[in-house]
């Protein structure tokens, strides 16, 4: 519904990533139901597989939420990917009730991300709790955080350990530097570092 809104002509390119494939499938499915066109592929939050600098506006909702303990390395790795804003709808540890607090530190959600942004420099622009949740005990906070990068790069897939290009042969996504091929399954990437195939010698038999 959001992209709907935001992209009803379907002339943005709009990408999105999870570490679970399934998840990614249903979402691509939903998204052809909808007449979406996005670029979906499964990616861990922590070596996202875009380059620097390379996607003008991140946007996560309760998507961060299970990371309590690792927000700074989450936001660094937005930080880097991101070109302009990273917009984050994720759980309002502080706007929330007692007994919200207590839930949210049993399910070790993400809290302070404004304060944790601050911390490492970034330029916070809003921090508010939102007026738009489903679960009062896990009601959302709005967090803006502006980048002003001097480059920008474009938005191609790269390796998750060496952040270097990758290149799609036969249907999949292989790394020169390191000779690594990543498959890709119904049409989805698979980058997740486990995913990795060594396969040195696969440009001499896939020219």
């Amino acid at each position: 519904p959001l992209m709907q809104q935001l992209d009803p002509e379907n002339k943005l390119n709009k990408f999105g990533f999870d570490i679970s494939w399934s998840r990614v499938r249903y979402g691509h499915a939903h998204a052809l139901k909808h007449d979406q066109k996005l670029t979906l592929f499964t990616a861990n939050l922590f070596d996202i597989t875009l380059p620097d600098n390379s996607i003008d506006i991140i946007y996560t909702s309760h998507s961060l939420e299970p990371n309590g303990g690792n927000e700074k390395n989450a936001l660094k790795e937005l930080y880097r990917v991101a070109n302009f804003y990273i917009v984050l709808l994720e759980p309002d540890y502080e706007g929330g009730s007692p007994e919200a607090k207590e839930r949210m530190n049993k399910h070790g959600y993400v809290k302070n991300l404004a304060q944790h942004a601050t911390e490492l420099g970034y330029d916070v622009v809003s921090d508010r709790s939102f007026e738009v949740f489903i679960n009062p005990l896990n009601s959302t906070r709005l967090t803006i955080i502006r980048k002003k990068s001097n480059t920008r790069n474009a938005p191609e897939f790269v390796c998750p350990i060496t952040k270097t290009p990758l290149l799609k042969i036969n249907g999949h996504w292989y790394s020169k530097e390191t000779g690594l091929l990543y498959p890709e399954i119904d049409g989805i990437p698979c980058l997740l570092e486990h995913h990795a195939i060594l396969a040195t010698q696969y440009l001499i038999f896939n020219s």
